[in-house]
């Protein structure tokens, strides 16, 4: 054992290899164990944990078993250097390391390969020198990896290149003898960047814990002249510093220079406390000194914005609840190779109470505070601490600036959720706003539509009062006239013949038909006068009042019938019938938010605000109410036979239903909305979308088959390829990708710069099209390849569809058009009659149609040359999908 007068505790750098103070960890004997099996490895950790005094002993040891060590690194070569300076400065050092000088004219060899990439020429060194003047088992080690991948010209060929030497074993047996080890700051996803690149997805991970306090005993010595009992000074050394080994070292020390001169602490508990809160925690910025916190605190801030406040939501939730799943996603490899957390039984935990104290929930505020803008910020935290929430979202353009200014990043949950909730608000304020303007429009309206009626109505009753007088003073005229014909007939001809009585009869009953004619007449007139003052079923009444009385007159009085009193009730019949059946159409009461046709076409699904499901026929007869969610339909789809419907809701929840609307399923498992279903084509899966940033996929029991997670945003559209072996989905992270259905991530298509709202298979499934915020839509074939861009929407693109033939792609946006294009991206038609913003389209099944849903709402149906055929009016608020 070294006597406690040499041991000195060493805070930073790399230590010796036979430095007392050296810990030897089971990092240590893995790493070495796996170098000498000659198995490239990598360790990738946070700073100061060790890495540069693990391989000085691991190499010392591997040396001592006859194999030849070399090592790169990028500290000593720079960073503002060209790609040739780089290759030639790496060559140069393995040539010294190596032992390689007079082997060989490294100037003259390299002017011998110009023509050669700076790739191949380190390969070509590796092979024809490396290899063939070394018969020994090589390690090669490149240090800093984090420093070779800020290098402006990039790394990827130089890890291709090392992964294909890895790849050559088998054929080339000499590579067997050499393998390569990286350390530093970084993930293995971070080596290879090019998504035109595979992955390096070679190697084994050397996990770099803390030391325990069993590993840490060594460092006892430096506190034995000191103290009678070391060891509990080093245990609470360990439980405040975690075993972190600069923090260790560093409290060692200070510990080991306050115990001279001073008596034996009662109570070294409080004793450690208090010196680490004076000397470590307190005014910590003054006091690191050399930099460990701030290392750490540089190396958060460095963190690209984007993720950041995500990764400090993330590291918030450590703080408060004590621990959080690692799911290995983006930000928390980034949260871990800050230092501050680790990872325990998947969990990451705290790394240790001096980070926690320091880097605390304050200074997380304080960090995402700075990221963001001052208006946000203000209403944030007002938002946040409020019990009553709602006065404090963010509404209209203070909304809008805020969506620009997150958009691409990755913010904390409880960002994530202010902005949600403003959304929703924004939505459902914007809904009443755009309502009572709509009822106050409308009330205008009808008030001038009732002055003008009633004018016109007055005009007319004076009309048909003065056809009234005229008729019935005709009537009574002919009956007097006939009268007294008929009775100077009789006074004359009385002694001539008894039979002539009957003359004068006749006469009376053609005068009683004239008026009956002139009563269904006055009838009709009626009639007309309530239909124009919109009593719609009176008006109905009294017409077929008409025509029955019409009809129990005698058939020989139609011959005298001048005005065709029988056209006229005719024509009053069919009219008032179809306004009655007028009546019935479309009525809903609340916004729609998602339209479907069935399969044949005949029949379509709406969703709506109001929870419920409503199936029409084409004319606009309501079919079916479905009820069963408890918050906005967001989204519905027919079964491919068209028997049964399945429906996403802001519920969080998946059902399926028959036509009857009996619920059949309800799916759990999403655990924000579902904001796109789709079936199969074979019609025994759902592929669902949703707010979680997953998909899932379901069979028709409802057990939950796959989930996929690969995006980092919102999936706000999913769609199946005709074959059903492929599913496309389109994210707010501004990607589309391709899965297959047992989940793995087949392609991710990256070119739209903004949301991606909306994918679409073309019919024979060789083609994707997407709608972007970059108001934009691209097409795309299944390797990703763009094929077209289309550019004529002035705003977000938030609807696309195939026509059944594939021919044509339709086109929804928030400009308040659809558009109709080729696939060479011409534009064929422009569809304007929407309001406002157009959010979905859909072709018929015969491709004759188009179903459009807008803000406006109105679900409106269209020819392929852009005539409006029918619009469906009854919505109260904006319709999203059709």
């Amino acid at each position: 054992m070294t006597s406690a007068s040499s041991f000195n505790y060493q805070v930073g750098g790399s230590l010796p290899a036979d430095a007392p103070s050296y810990v030897e960890r089971q990092c240590d004997r893995d790493y070495y164990e796996l170098l000498k099996e000659r198995k490239y490895c990598y360790v990738f950790n946070c700073r100061q944990m060790g890495k540069s005094s693990l391989r000085v002993r691991v190499t010392h040891k591997l040396q001592a078993e006859g194999i030849v060590c070399a090592t790169i690194d990028p500290q000593k070569i720079g960073v503002e250097v060209t790609c040739e300076q780089w290759y030639a400065s790496a060559i140069r050092s393995l040539v010294g390391d190596l032992d390689l000088k007079n082997k060989f004219d490294l100037r003259s060899w390299i002017r011998e390969r110009e023509l050669l990439s700076p790739v191949q020429r380190f390969a070509e060194f590796i092979e024809t020198v490396v290899l063939q003047e070394i018969d020994t088992p090589i390690v090669i080690f490149v240090e800093e990896i984090d420093r070779l991948l800020s290098l402006k010209f990039g790394m990827d060929d130089f890890f291709g290149l090392v992964r294909s030497f890895f790849e050559d074993r088998p054929t080339k047996p000499d590579y067997n003898r050499l393998t390569f080890s990286f350390l530093g700051v970084a993930t293995p996803t971070d080596l290879i960047q090019s998504h035109n690149t595979s992955a390096f997805n070679i190697g084994y991970a050397v996990e770099l814990a803390g030391f325990t306090l069993t590993e840490a005993l060594p460092l006892m010595q430096g506190l034995a002249s000191k103290v009678a009992n070391p060891q509990d000074y080093l245990a609470e050394a360990v439980k405040w510093t975690g075993g972190q080994p600069f923090l260790i070292q560093r409290l060692l020390g200070m510990m080991e220079k306050e115990l001279v001169g001073i008596a034996t602490p009662e109570n070294i508990a409080v004793w450690v406390e208090n010196l680490v809160q004076e000397r470590i925690v307190t005014n910590w910025e003054s006091q690191d000194a050399p930099p460990h916190l701030t290392t750490i605190r540089d190396r958060v801030i460095s963190v690209e914005e984007k993720l950041r406040g995500r990764m400090l939501g993330c590291y918030q939730q450590v703080l408060a609840n004590g621990e959080l799943e690692d799911d290995r996603s983006e930000e928390r490899s980034k949260l871990r190779l800050t230092g501050l957390v680790v990872r325990r039984d998947g969990r990451l935990v705290s790394y240790n109470p001096i980070y926690g104290a320091v880097f605390n929930n304050l200074w997380v505020e304080g960090q995402l505070a700075d990221l963001r803008p001052d208006f946000y910020g203000s209403a944030f935290r007002a938002w946040r601490d409020a019990e009553q929430k709602d006065g404090f979202l963010l509404r209209g353009e203070a909304l809008q600036n805020a969506d620009e200014w997150a958009r691409g990043k990755r913010l904390s949950d409880a960002d994530e959720e202010f902005l949600r909730e403003s959304r929703k608000i924004e939505k459902v304020e914007s809904s009443l706003k755009l309502e009572a303007e709509r009822q106050a429009r409308e009330a205008a309206q009808q008030a001038k539509l009732i002055a003008i009626k009633r004018k016109k109505i007055a005009e007319e009753e004076a009309q048909v009062l003065e056809e009234r007088v005229i008729i019935l003073d005709d009537a009574k005229q002919k009956a007097d006239r006939t009268v007294k014909v008929g009775s100077a007939i009789l006074s004359v001809t009385l002694a001539l013949a008894a039979g002539t009585g009957v003359l004068a009869a006749l006469a009376v009953k053609v005068a009683t038909d004239d008026i009956k004619i002139a009563d269904v007449r006055l009838k009709s007139l009626d009639a007309k006068g309530d239909f124009k003052d919109e009593q719609i079923f009176d008006a109905l009444v009294k017409a077929v009042s008409a025509g029955q009385k019409l009809k129990a007159l005698d058939p020989e009085i139609a011959k005298r019938d001048k005005a065709n009193m029988q056209m006229l009730v005719t024509a009053n019949l069919s009219r008032f019938v179809y306004a009655v059946q007028e009546k019935n159409r479309f009525d809903h009461s609340s916004s729609v938010s998602s339209v479907a046709f069935s399969p044949d076409g005949k029949t379509i699904a709406t969703g709506s605000g109001d929870k419920t499901v409503k199936l029409w026929n084409l004319e606009g007869k309501e079919l079916q109410t479905f009820k069963g969610h408890s918050d906005i339909v967001s989204s519905v789809a027919f079964s491919p036979d068209g028997k049964t419907i399945a429906t996403g809701s802001g519920d969080k929840t998946v059902k399926l239903w028959n036509l009857e609307g009996k619920e059949l399923q309800t799916f759990k498992g999403h655990s924000d909305i579902v904001s796109s279903v789709a079936f199969s084509p074979d019609g025994k899966t759902i592929a669902t979308g949703s707010g979680d940033k997953t998909v899932k996929l379901w069979n028709l029991e409802g057990k939950e088959l796959q989930t996929f997670k690969g995006h980092s945003d919102i999936v706000s559209s999913v769609a199946f390829s005709p074959d059903g072996k492929t599913i496309a989905t389109g994210s707010w992270d501004n990607t589309v990708k391709l899965w297959n259905l047992e989940g793995k991530e087949l392609q991710s298509f990256k070119g739209h710069s903004d949301i991606v709202s909306s994918v679409a298979f073309s019919p024979v499934g060789k083609t994707i099209a997407a709608g972007s915020a970059d108001n934009t839509v691209k097409l795309w074939n299944l390797e990703g390849k763009e094929l077209q861009s289309f550019k004529g929407h002035s705003k977000i693109v938030s609807s696309v569809a195939f026509s059944p033939d594939g021919k044509t792609i339709a086109t929804g946006s928030r400009d308040n058009t659809v558009k109709l294009w080729n696939l060479e991206g011409k534009e064929l038609q422009s569809f304007k009659g929407h309001s406002a913003r157009v959010n979905s389209v859909a072709f018929s099944p015969d491709g004759k149609t188009i179903a459009t849903g807008s803000w406006d709402n109105t679900v409106k149906l269209w020819n392929l040359e852009g005539k409006e055929l029918q619009s469906f009016k009854g919505h109260n608020s904006g319709v999203n999908s059709v």
